[in-house]
């Protein structure tokens, strides 16, 4: 079998015989990448490089020699001791550091063609280094996760150090390690996993989509899936969809729960503004006797008193949120189709019913109209009449 012709040039070293095409892209590409050939002896190990596993080196070693080197590794420079610091392709370096010295000349005369990066600062120094073995290796979910959170830090401290370009951090972790924002979205979501949860997909029992689903929901929910995969060994998607949807409910009951807390604290507020505002009035009137005043007086008690009947309005609803919630926390039970059809349907009558109170507003103000229109007062007496069916 004939050997193959190895050729040396950018991105593969691998002959003695350097054509003169191979000469104009190596020219080419010092001008565009700062390529350069640095011998072995001249470039150190990296300490950030210490979270990557240098294995199989003897293999690499063996395929560098029959195929060559087939891409070249990336380094900065230091100017003060005039060596060179790995970035990426350490374990590249170490094979090629296990050839005698005639398999170095033979392969590498002119040494390992090297991109050469210069960098701002040791933050900027470690984002490349990380991108780049994220981007090179095939390795677990575990150690992809951590090396993008490390990648999330260092551009979170690039932006809090006034680098204004920093605001979409996800999407330039994507950029520089080749990944999809979704993608890196969901290894950044990991974080809020509770510690069991992570566990699980440091050991891959859970795969990448599952945790970043699981990560958004509250601790209660993650320990609700937690204890079905501790029972059933496996991730059940219909229970999960289940809890999901207890999720979804519980935090739209707190939420209607919050606003009618919100709506009491303005009504309280304005009914103590309306009593002061009486008082006052009545105190003006009893020195100085004035019609217009008691109209005033009489308009502001009116508003008053409809304000106090929306604050027992509102307490009643508080009251029943405050019940349902109370109840939900201490069912344990999986919500069924017609559980939650029910509580769909509730919600849009309430809705209904609220829409309705306000439309009886403008109603009420129109009461003299509609008492001398006697079409408007039989659709009144029509709808009053369904009312009281309704409620039979």
């Amino acid at each position: 079998m004939a050997s193959r012709k190895k050729n040396f040039g950018v991105g593969m070293a691998s002959s003695s015989k350097i054509t003169e095409n191979n000469t104009i892209k190596d020219m080419k590409a010092k001008q565009n990448f700062n390529f350069q050939y640095i011998h072995r002896d001249k470039i150190d190990t990296n300490p950030l490089n210490k979270r990557y596993a240098q294995d199989d080196i003897e293999q690499l070693k063996e395929s560098i020699i029959s195929t060559g080197l087939l891409h070249n590794i990336c380094l900065t420079k230091d100017e003060d001791t005039d060596r060179y610091r790995l970035i990426s392709g350490e374990r590249r370096w170490h094979a090629i550091c296990l050839l005698t010295e005639e398999e170095y000349k033979t392969h590498f005369p002119s040494g390992i063609p090297s991109h050469v990066m210069a960098f701002d600062s040791e933050t900027d120094e470690e984002i490349a280094l990380i991108a780049a073995n994220v981007e090179d290796r095939d390795e677990g979910q575990e150690k992809k996760r951590d090396s993008i959170l490390r990648l999330k830090e260092l551009y979170e401290l690039k932006r809090e150090q006034g680098d204004t370009q920093y605001k979409n951090i996800n999407k330039m972790i994507a950029e520089k390690t080749k990944m999809s924002t979704r993608q890196v979205t969901k290894y950044t979501n990991t974080a809020k996993l509770i510690p069991e949860l992570q566990e699980l997909f440091n050991k891959e029992a859970i795969k990448i989509d599952d945790a970043s689903n699981f990560s958004v929901l509250s601790e209660e929910a993650q320990r609700k899936i937690l204890e079905m995969i501790q029972r059933d060994g496996k991730v059940n998607h219909e229970n999960v969809k289940t809890i999901k949807k207890q999720e979804a409910e519980a935090k739209e009951l707190q939420k209607s729960l919050s606003q009618k807390e919100d709506e009491l604290k303005k009504k309280e507020s304005l009914i103590e503004e309306l009593t002061r505002q009486v008082k006052k009035l009545e105190q003006k009137s009893k020195l100085v006797p004035d019609d217009v005043a008691k109209d005033e007086i009489s308009e502001l008690k009116e508003a008053k008193e409809k304000a106090e009947k929306e604050r027992a309005n509102l307490q009643l609803k508080i009251q029943k949120l405050e019940e349902d919630k109370k109840q939900r926390e201490q069912r344990n039970i999986e919500i069924t189709a017609d559980e939650l059809k029910r509580i769909e349907t509730i919600a849009k009558l309430e809705q209904t019913i609220e829409q309705f109170e306000n439309s009886f507003n403008v109603l009420k103000s129109g009461k003299n109209i509609i008492i001398q229109d006697q079409t408007l007062r039989s659709k009144i007496e029509i709808l009053a009449n369904r009312f009281d069916m309704l409620l039979q």
